[in-house]
């Protein structure tokens, strides 16, 4: 095993974020908006 303590000079800076996986159907904003919205054309009544 070889440990490498510099970077080489041909590699490129990975960019953590760009290496993210699409989630569709996903919430992608500010939590306490959730709590304001309209929730009612979601609601499912549970009969047993």
């Amino acid at each position: 095993m070889i440990l490498e303590t510099e970077p080489r000079e041909n590699q490129e800076p990975q960019n953590k974020l760009a290496k993210l996986k699409a989630h569709p159907g996903v919430i992608n904003g500010e939590p306490d908006e959730l709590i304001h919205q309209d929730w009612l054309a979601e609601w499912v009544e549970y009969e047993s």
